[in-house]
């Protein structure tokens, strides 16, 4: 490769998303390629090689590797994002399912680490504020669609206490829970939002 290797280097050992599909990284110790954000230990800068793409680092004799899996991204598939989509719809869903952030990543299958790195990637949020968001949102619903008490709302999205649920709510919609049901068609346009541009 022409570019600089020095350059595409740090770029591994940054694990730059952003050149996920320019190169690849083969590890001459391993026999295996990567793609440059594999979160897998990085090797010796001696013992790395640069690939345009990976038929170059097939035909160098080199395999994919198991964790980042750059013949799924190259397809396409990006598994990542397939974790994170539909445990995002299962929060959407049911946002009381899950206590906390651990409870998550217990969903999810993998560790509270990866867990902040995918809702970071995918939705430019922490798990704890997604989270937070879908139970709002959820309410939001509840409190245009049914007469049921906002007590019992609150906690039938997975907040604790009223007070909490009051505190957030007020917090992500700039009006009470009783405001948002006596006014709910210009309020409309705050679950949108909340549903659009974070969820």
């Amino acid at each position: 490769m022409s570019t600089d290797e020095t350059f595409l280097y740090d770029c591994c050992l940054a694990r730059d998303r952003r050149y996920d599909g320019q190169f690849v990284v083969g590890v001459l110790t391993t026999g295996i390629f990567c793609l440059p954000s594999c979160s897998a230990r990085k090797p010796k800068r001696e013992n790395v090689r640069f690939y345009s793409d990976i038929e170059q680092a097939r035909a160098a004799g080199l395999r994919p590797c198991k964790r980042c899996r750059p013949e799924l991204f190259y397809r396409g598939d990006d598994p990542d994002r397939r974790c994170f989509e539909s445990l995002a719809g299962r929060v959407r869903s049911n946002p009381a399912a899950f206590r906390n952030v651990s409870a998550l990543a217990a969903a999810a299958q993998i560790s509270t680490t990866k867990l902040g790195e995918l809702f970071r990637q995918h939705a430019k949020l922490t798990p704890a504020a997604f989270l937070k968001q879908a139970r709002i949102q959820k309410a939001c619903e509840l409190l245009i669609a049914t007469g049921e008490r906002i007590v019992d709302i609150a906690f039938a999205v997975g907040f604790e206490s009223e007070s909490a649920f009051h505190r957030h709510f007020v917090a992500l919609t700039g009006c009470t829970p009783g405001a948002y049901r006596s006014s709910p068609l210009p309020l409309q346009e705050t679950s949108d939002v909340l549903s659009g541009r974070n969820l």
